[in-house]
């Protein structure tokens, strides 16, 4: 299935989709888990990243994400390097 408007929750469920041909059922376990934080067509470049307010709301422990989105702004690098991005 190629990614649609939310390239990056798409590439993430086709990862979790590959992960479950080794281990069948885990994709059904890591997209219940998995807050969908991406999605936005055209997230505006003064916002938070939802990755990062999930962070900080600690409604996540990890995000799977682009490394051009890290870089999207001091803010962001110092959020992200707090949780030990780097």
């Amino acid at each position: 299935m190629p990614p649609v408007s939310d390239p990056m929750g798409d590439y993430t469920r086709q990862f979790f989709r590959k992960a479950d041909l080794q281990q069948p059922g885990l994709y059904a376990v890591l997209d219940a888990k998995a807050p969908k934080l991406s999605g936005a067509a055209n997230l505006d470049p003064t916002s938070t990243l939802p990755c990062i307010t999930a962070f900080e709301q600690d409604r996540a422990d990890a995000c799977i994400m682009y490394c051009t989105n890290a870089s999207l702004g001091k803010q962001g690098q110092d959020i992200l390097c707090k949780y030990g991005f780097h």
